[in-house]
């Protein structure tokens, strides 16, 4: 494994680098904060599929916008060294790309807004 990790700034266009242990312990410091995470007892995605998956069929015509087999959301972060060069916090992401959470943002962004989200949302 790599000791240095390459990522880019939260904020003005640069590139970080910094070592591993450092941006390890930013996503231990993040993911220890309980009031944003909760520790989960088990994988949840089979049962948030099969409810996300109903969901779709009540709005969806066909099942195009559907993903079979779904990926986990991903958790980095962005190193903020506008705030300081010596051991940045890290402004953290979430990657959905492939997740259960794909569909719906696919469905939501079809639609123009208003009311027809509201009757979603409902």
């Amino acid at each position: 494994m790599s000791k240095v990790i390459i990522k880019p700034a939260d904020k003005g266009g640069g590139i970080v680098l910094m070592p591993r242990e450092s941006y390890d312990q930013e996503v231990q410091r993040q993911l220890n904060y309980d009031d944003f995470y909760v520790k989960l007892n088990g994988d949840p995605t089979q049962s948030f599929k099969k409810d996300i998956d109903g969901f779709l069929k009540d709005f969806c015509q066909d099942d195009q916008n559907w993903i079979e087999y779904p990926v986990r959301p991903v958790l980095y972060v962005l190193p903020k060294v506008h705030k300081t060069l010596s051991n940045p916090t890290g402004r953290p992401i979430v990657s959905c790309i492939g997740s259960l959470r794909e569909p719906l943002s696919r469905l939501f962004n079809s639609r123009k807004g208003g009311d027809s989200n509201k009757k979603l949302l409902q």
